[in-house]
């Protein structure tokens, strides 16, 4: 959701899960960074297609560095599963 009801830093944690692969991810991650406290965490689960640029998916560099720039900080990325 990129408008929710929560107050400004309120949060200790967001967590998108195979919802950040559409045009308006930008806007949830500015949501997310709106909501979260200062020390809060953002875990993002998505499936390894939806970050193959040759699948139709978003480019996982140009995505970490998306989320970056947002000012998170990349404290890991984990693949758990490739297929």
């Amino acid at each position: 959701m990129a408008h929710t009801p929560l107050e400004p830093s309120s949060i200790d944690v967001a967590i998108f899960c195979l919802s950040l692969m559409g045009i308006n991810y930008p806007s949830y991650l500015e949501e997310a960074n709106r909501v979260l406290k200062p020390s809060g965490w953002l875990v993002i689960a998505e499936v390894r297609s939806r970050l193959d640029p040759s699948n139709g998916g978003a480019d996982p560099e140009k995505f970490s560095k998306a989320i970056i720039q947002l000012g998170f900080s990349l404290v890991s990325k984990v693949c758990m599963f490739s297929n």
